[in-house]
């Protein structure tokens, strides 16, 4: 079982429309005050992605009694159709019905009656001091889902009705956020009225006699509110969950408030798709006499990388960027520290850490100079500089629990969208109403007709979305909801007529720039690159930005760099972090007619960033244009493949409702930037070619196999010194992912 259950499925009805919906269903909207007068948006919306719903709802049932029987009026015996109670209705954990809680379910031939009642053990008991007797309890879930398949007559429903219901409990459910400090998993909830304690679980799903069920298993417990798994601490946690490297059972984590011999509904999950690649599980070795050490050794020390391969919890490496503390350097006898050495070597020992983790090791150089060791060691600190550190992504504040007592006070409820036309970007009918509500800086959403709203991680995911891949969206910070759950309280970090300011500066600059850039007969892949250079030519990387949001865990910024975190920044002020070129490069693609949406996740798997996918001969191939014109090689992520972007970009799943995600692969080598440009060259060619482009421009960019190694790079890069007969010091160069960059030193340093 995964998480974001989408209450839609991709249909092949309505051709046109929805075989484009199959990648992206991109709608353009105009709406002026008076015409939406008298007009159901909400429905007209609801039926463009009529087809593609899976179920229908009748109204929801809140604060039932824990034994609560639900009854199905029937006028037939399921036994004389050969049907099972179970197949004419049934009650699930999750809103795809795939987890059955398993319940009594009985036919009562007297009153033509299906009754389903509690299950003999509760759902999700994670303490056995709650147990109740058989069939008194439905369970811990935060919400149950009952779908009748059969209607009263025996015939089998087009689509399930499905009636979501919750339980009566004194203690609400914590609402619980995952985030990352030094590379570990934190938790953190809001204190939960009355609660004495908190456990934490893992929950699996598993097959039982070919049925999937759930399964809880304690972790921890807390009186504290925030939880970070540190280092050894961390790893703990995950074994005794049972959770292994390559382990392909998902499973997720929850937590529950405890008072005594009560215990609230269990936490919105937190999910293993999400937590493993990102959180790393130790420094691979390279070289080391020990591969249980956190060390390498080297002969030179211009063979010292600047990255560390960090295998993560999923068993992914990423490559990570690493600071060396030349401080501590020092000249020792590395058989003090390998065992496996009987005689007396003599290395420099330098320490290092991975940055933004709690991984730390060491290098040792074999060869080494003491007459020139400090001023090398210098120069290897020197060489963390071109180490690509162009992330910056503020998460948004989510709060879907509802307000117990009061609401904020809207200023805005009505939509003014008027003037341009909008380009919504959505993959179902909930994100683009939020999307077109959001777009006209609505403060209080009136989402009544939405049935998502009772399932807390769809509901999360058409937010999500929609921020997201609608970048004229401006300055989203946070999202709350009424206990009633039929209204949505937004908050903005500006006012709505700066939003419409910047919307309208934004749709002429970028009309203005397609308009000077693109050119009739261009392909996608031509206008893509002509974007991404546009990007990398005319927008200054906001270090400053960055360096606030860190200072905030990335949960938010000082408000003088608000812009440089939208598309505002990058296009109007040319100045901004990843978020703003990522949204730049949307909203020029939208323009340009290029289909592309905005990704996700995390830099070297640790750093908040965001960065681009767009189609380009039948695949989603990634472009990251922060890093591309930020780096100390230019273009390096320029269409890459997949299986090279996770190396260093690993996303979170959050940009996109979560059925869709699997639509957004790219592994076409053939538009790889320098493959299509026709600057790729085999390794037994680059020393050559690089000396060539030397020769003939004072600076040369090229890429050879994307696994190029540090050393095969100083080789490479030996090798064009000599025969260009170039002395120490006359070749500035860096090279990543393969591409390597190299520059006669009073040259430009730009291509």
């Amino acid at each position: 079982m995964h998480k974001k259950k989408l209450f839609i499925i991709i249909s092949n009805a309505v051709a046109g429309i929805i075989v484009l919906a199959l990648i992206i269903s991109i709608l353009s909207l105009s709406f002026g005050s008076d015409s939406l007068a008298g007009h159901d948006m909400a429905q007209s919306i609801k039926l463009k992605y009529e087809q593609r719903d899976r179920f229908s709802y009748t109204d929801p049932l809140f604060n039932v009694a824990p034994d609560h029987v639900l009854a199905y009026n029937v006028k037939f015996d399921p036994a004389q159709k050969g049907l099972a109670p179970n197949q004419i209705a049934d009650v699930f954990l999750d809103a795809d019905l795939t987890v059955s809680v398993d319940p009594q379910i009985t036919y009562n031939s007297e009153t033509d009656e299906i009754l389903i009642s509690p299950p003999r053990h509760p759902v999700l008991l994670g303490d056995s001091d709650f147990w109740d007797e058989p069939g008194a309890h439905w369970g811990y879930a935060p919400q149950f889902y009952a779908a009748q398949f059969y209607n009263s007559k025996g015939k089998e429903l087009d689509k399930p009705v499905v009636t979501v219901f919750t339980l009566q409990n004194d203690l609400k459910a914590p609402e619980v956020e995952y985030y990352k400090q030094n590379g570990c998993l934190g938790l953190k909830w809001a204190p939960v009225a009355g609660a004495e304690t908190y456990q934490i679980y893992k929950v699996t799903v598993n097959e039982r006699d070919g049925i999937p069920h759930a399964s809880m298993w304690w972790l921890d417990e807390t009186k504290d509110t925030d939880l970070v798994y540190e280092g050894t601490i961390q790893l703990e946690l995950f074994n005794i969950a049972n959770i292994w490297l390559h382990d392909d059972v998902p499973y997720y984590i929850c937590v529950q408030a405890v008072n005594g011999e009560h215990a609230s509904p269990v936490s919105n999950p937190v999910y293993s798709e999400d937590i493993v690649p990102i959180v790393p599980y130790m420094a691979v070795t390279s070289g080391s006499a020990d591969d249980s050490e956190l060390s390498w050794v080297v002969d030179n020390i211009e063979d010292v990388g600047i990255y560390k391969t960090v295998r993560m919890l999923d068993g992914s490496e990423v490559q990570m960027p690493v600071s060396y503390d030349i401080d501590s350097a020092v000249v020792l006898d590395a058989s003090t520290i390998i065992d496996e050495l009987d005689e007396t070597v003599f290395v420099l020992y330098i320490p290092f850490d991975v940055v933004d983790t709690l991984l730390n090791g060491c290098v040792m150089v074999k060869n080494y100079d003491k007459n020139t060791m400090r001023s090398d060691l210098e120069k290897l600190k020197e060489r963390e500089k071109d180490v690509l550190l162009s992330g910056g992504r503020l998460e948004i504040d989510i709060d879907l629990e509802g307000y117990s007592d009061s609401v904020p006070q809207s200023k805005q409820t009505s939509l003014s969208v008027t003037g341009d036309r909008f380009n919504i970007t959505a993959t179902n009918a909930f994100s683009e109403y939020l999307a077109l509500h959001m777009l006209s800086g609505v403060r209080e959403i009136d989402i009544s007709k939405f049935d998502e709203r009772f399932d807390a991680d769809v509901m999360r995911g058409a937010l999500l979305e929609a921020v997201y891949q609608n970048p004229l969206i401006l300055g989203v910070s946070s999202f709350k909801i009424d206990k009633s759950r039929t209204t949505l309280f937004l908050t903005y970090e500006q006012s709505r007529n700066d939003q419409q300011r910047k919307q309208n500066e934004l749709q002429t600059e970028a009309r203005r720039v397609v308009g000077e850039i693109i050119t009739p007969g261009m392909s996608d892949l031509d206008k893509e690159i002509a974007i991404n250079n546009y990007l990398c030519d005319t927008v200054q990387y906001d270090a400053d930005a960055f360096d606030s949001a860190a200072k905030y865990n990335f949960k938010k910024t000082d408000p003088a760099f608000y812009d440089s975190f939208t598309a505002y920044g990058a296009l109007i002020n040319k100045s901004g972090v990843c978020a703003g070129y990522s949204s730049a490069f949307k909203l020029l693609c939208d323009e340009a007619d290029v289909q592309c949406i905005v990704v996700t996740g995390y830099l070297y798997g640790n750093i908040p960033h965001a960065w681009n996918r767009v189609l380009i001969d039948g695949g989603w191939m990634t472009v990251d244009s922060a890093s591309n014109g930020n780096g100390a090689v230019p273009n390096a992520v320029l269409n890459i493949p997949d299986h090279i972007a996770k190396t260093v970009l690993v996303e979170d799943g959050k940009y996109i409702s979560f059925d869709e995600l699997a639509a957004y692969k790219g592994n076409n080598e053939d538009v790889e930037y320098y493959r299509a440009e026709g600057l790729y060259c085999p390794k037994n060619d680059v020393a050559k070619t690089l000396l060539k482009g030397l020769e003939e421009n004072g600076r040369v960019a090229l890429r050879t196999d994307y696994g190029l190694s540090d050393t095969q790079y100083n080789a490479i890069l030996a090798e064009v010194m000599k025969k260009g007969g170039y002395g120490v010091g006359e070749i500035e160069g860096s090279h990543w992912l393969g591409v390597i960059y190299l520059a006669v030193s009073d040259s430009p340093a730009t291509l």
